[in-house]
């Protein structure tokens, strides 16, 4: 019979019944090609692992439970799913911008990048042996490690084009100022929810039905036997031989990579402008110290006596030994066209007026192959294993999607050893790691259900790849509801009890709006009181949702207090009553405050512009999502 539906299932019949079952799908809101998906959305040509996704809105959940000590409500679980989905589409969005565009990255500019990166140095010097040493702790390849480096400073140089281009005005300035040092009087009533514990008490039917509800969230967790074969570049590594020659070549092909750019040391005078002293004044007053200059004076006696810079007045004017790139357009232009001992201004930039002396040079050089040949060597080799190690993946791959259903017989062809991990679950297990990719390819509907070879598993950064299959598999099972009897209780007080502090909060907020006095409040409902104090937007001893509703409600207009409310994640309910509002004082600030305070707010409207980007991106791209991401997503209760 089977047989026969199979044989009639095919033509137009199958054409007819997939239609109508499309046709079921689009009516009941299901997405037939999302079920059993392993993506979590397609953002236009890329994909984004559905398993990736899934595991980082677990760590948000886990973070928001651990620094909350609450549950989490269905609205804010879901609001932390759809946060953590919509970061990696962007992502995704910002990559697939970079790679039209393309934005490229130098050899040169990667191996310095490299070079700065702290867990590679010793003594503040980069070692070659602690790079190589770090990522094979890490079980990361050389070539895949600096791949994702380029990748990423690609996408860093789009983002600090577009924050870079931002600028403020001193209107602006100062306004954002006042803001930022703003400081406001406030004085608080707190509803304890717990108060309310004993006003509350779950019935059966109410647990029963919570139970039913949230079945999932009460499960043992599901597990599988595994077999696996793999292959490792390093299987390779002390197999392959060099000459000389190939050395030689090889070099020359990635000098670029061993060539240090030109680092100038200069000092300056800056002059600084702003409200007290014009452009017209700051300019003449460099002119006046080159003057001085030129005439023999001593330039550290020069900077003590005219320079705003806080930073290098100390050091003579000393900026250290610097890049071009570390510069501004004007001041880096001026200072690498200089000769040693020059000065050279004035040298107008955003932050003044500059006196620049140049003391010392450091060409660039390109170190030698007599110097870095050990390092070559070892490039080389890397090279070569995985040449050979992407021919014994293929053969891998190969011999296992023959194989079918069983890697036995793979393993005595390819002379590779048959492992295996036993209890491995949606969380990773034994020597096979929690990568999301294998954890992905152990619970896809072909391995889990079918029983079939998984496909070519490549995990740390392309220098190992996996073929795996189930052995065994033992199920997810819900836990009888007397063991979790208490855990679901203790979620509907906490529950209820929030609703009942919310309530009474909401009328003695409404009390308070009408003239109320907030301590005779506090002392007739029996609330917790916190007398008038000042508070600034810094302020560390109150929640931070609390202190940003203070300081979004309006300020008080013709002497009457502002007065909001705010539901707590602890479940308390906090009113509160803002009486006055004092700004900050711009004129307080030294120049080196004010300068970084600038800086701060240019990044703060450029990041705001990259959003923007982001967003017109998101508009204008073909997003699709898979609806059934996070269906199968275990949040494990907890219990205040």
């Amino acid at each position: 019979m089977l047989q026969l539906i199979r044989d009639k299932l095919t033509g137009w019949v199958a054409g007819v019944m997939f239609a109508i079952i499309a046709l079921a799908f689009v009516f009941w809101g299901v997405d037939p090609l999302s079920i059993g998906a392993t993506w979590a959305a397609r953002v236009n040509d890329i994909e984004i692992p559905a398993l990736e996704v899934r595991r980082a809105a677990q760590d948000r959940v886990n973070q928001f439970q651990a620094l909350y000590q609450d549950d989490i409500s269905p609205l804010m679980l879901e609001q932390i799913r759809s946060s953590v989905l919509e970061r990696y589409i962007n992502n995704a969005l910002v990559r697939s911008m970079v790679a039209s565009n393309d934005y490229r990255v130098s050899d040169a500019m990667l191996s310095k990048s490299i070079r700065a990166i702290p867990g590679f140095q010793i003594g503040g010097e980069f070692s070659l042996d602690s790079y190589r040493a770090s990522l094979r702790a890490r079980g990361i390849s050389k070539t895949g490690f600096e791949r994702d480096q380029r990748s990423q400073l690609e996408v860093l140089q789009m983002q600090q084009g577009v924050i870079n281009s931002s600028f403020v005005t001193p209107s602006e300035m100062r306004r954002f100022l006042e803001l930022k040092g703003e400081e406001r009087e406030v004085s608080l009533l707190r509803i304890d929810a717990s108060a309310f514990a004993d006003l509350v008490s779950p019935g059966d039917e109410e647990i029963t039905g919570y139970y039913d509800l949230n079945a999932r969230r009460f499960q043992t967790g599901e597990s599988a036997e595994i077999e696996y074969l793999e292959v490792r570049v390093s299987d390779f590594t002390a197999a392959v031989e060099v000459d000389e020659q190939e050395l030689l070549e090889f070099y020359d092909s990635v000098a670029a990579g061993y060539q240090t750019e030109e680092q100038r040391r200069a000092r300056h005078i800056l002059i600084a402008t702003g409200a007290d002293r014009g452009d017209a004044a700051a300019e003449a007053r460099a002119n006046e110290a080159i003057e001085r200059s030129r005439a023999g004076e001593d330039f550290a006696a020069l900077v003590a006596e005219y320079s705003d810079d806080g930073g290098t007045s100390a050091e003579g004017g000393d900026l250290g030994w610097s890049l071009r790139e570390d510069f501004v357009g004007p001041f880096a232009d001026t200072l690498f066209a200089m000769q040693v001992a020059g000065i050279a201004g004035p040298v107008k930039t955003r932050f003044g007026y500059h006196v620049i002396l140049l003391d010392e040079i450091k060409p660039a050089a390109v170190q030698e192959f007599a110097e870095v040949r050990a390092e070559i060597e070892a490039d080389y080799r890397e090279k070569l294993a995985e040449d050979l190690y992407y021919d014994a993946a293929r053969s891998l791959g190969d011999e296992s999607f023959a194989a079918y259903d069983e890697l036995q017989i793979v393993a005595d062809s390819l002379e590779l050893e048959l492992k295996s991990v036993s209890g491995f679950t949606r969380a990773g297990g034994g020597e096979l790691g929690s990568d999301e990719r294998i954890v992905g390819a152990v619970f896809s509907p072909e391995v889990l259900n079918d029983g079939h070879n998984s496909e070519l598993v490549e995990v740390d950064e392309n220098s190992r790849v996996i073929v795996l299959r189930v052995s065994a598999y033992q199920p997810a099972e819900t836990r009888p509801l007397e063991e979790v009897r208490e855990q679901i209780v203790a979620l509907l007080v906490s529950e209820q009890t929030r609703v009942l502090a919310r309530s009474a909060g909401n009328s003695i907020e409404t009390a308070a709006e009408s003239g109320a006095s907030l301590q005779k409040l506090a002392a007739d409902n029996n609330a917790a009181y916190t007398a008038p104090k000042k508070v600034t937007r810094n302020t560390t001893d109150m929640p931070r949702a609390l202190l940003e509703a203070i300081f979004s409600t309006p300020k008080p207009a013709a002497g009457q207090p502002s007065v909001g409310g705010l539901s707590l994640a602890t479940g308390d309910f906090t009113i509160f009553v803002v009486s006055t509002v004092t700004p900050g004082h711009p004129a307080a600030l030294t120049i080196a405050e004010w300068n970084q305070a600038e800086q701060g707010m240019a990044s703060q409207l450029g990041n705001a512009e990259l959003t923007a980007l982001v967003a017109q991106l998101r508009a204008t791209a073909k997003v699709r999502i898979n609806q059934r991401t996070f269906d199968d997503i275990l949040i494990p209760p907890t219990v205040p």
